[in-house]
């Protein structure tokens, strides 16, 4: 073998571990089937067909700083059972319109100890804003987490999660509009790159 050969083999056999994502977890997460599986229980979110993320279409959510107009809100709640941890979660979000500067948004899971309805503790973990992903309509940004430990105490393992978008507005005559699509909540697991020979002359 040629030092470049022993080089090469090498440097691949050292390189980081890359990870596969298993079966996602969600229903309908591209949204292509309306709202089903999703709730929005304090505003209506809507569906948006003309936009999306690799396609058409995407839900929208829409809220603003006036009296009496609640967040808005968008979860879907699964069961981890057969789902161990790590795990990935994330989804791509398009900021359409925002006027002023009150309003945030947040992309979020909520593990639970039990059933999503029966659960008597609960802990959060968010995603952080990545790179941008073309849209129909224009660049959806990546919000995601990877890799993420079971988060319960005592070595309790998490039995169902929800994954949440929220947007919410203070102050006076603030208002946004998000897209969402492409969402996703699954196991992670570390795949090695494997050992591979190139005959490098």
């Amino acid at each position: 073998m040629s030092a470049k050969h022993f080089a090469l083999a090498l440097s691949i056999f050292l390189a980081p571990a890359r990870y596969s994502i298993g079966a996602n977890l969600l229903q309908n997460p591209d949204f292509d089937g309306g709202l089903i599986g999703w709730s929005s229980p304090l505003s209506t979110a809507t569906m948006n067909g003309g936009d999306g993320s690799p396609a058409a279409p995407s839900a929208q959510l829409t809220t603003s700083s006036n009296v009496g107009v609640p967040p808005a809100e968008l979860f879907q709640c699964v069961s981890l059972a057969g789902s161990p941890p790590p795990w990935d979660f994330g989804m791509r979000i398009r900021l359409v319109d925002s006027i002023g500067s009150g309003c945030v948004f947040q992309v979020f899971v909520e593990f639970f100890s039990g059933t999503c309805a029966t659960s008597t503790y609960s802990s959060y973990v968010f995603a952080s804003a990545g790179g941008t992903v073309s849209g129909v309509q224009g660049d959806f940004t990546q919000y995601s987490a990877a890799q993420i430990v079971d988060p319960q105490p005592g070595g309790a393992a998490s039995q169902s999660a929800s994954l949440w978008v929220i947007a919410q507005c203070g102050g006076s005559s603030n208002s946004i509009t998000l897209n969402v699509d492409n969402a996703y909540l699954a196991s992670s697991a570390a795949t090695p790159v494997r050992l591979q020979s190139f005959d490098i002359k």
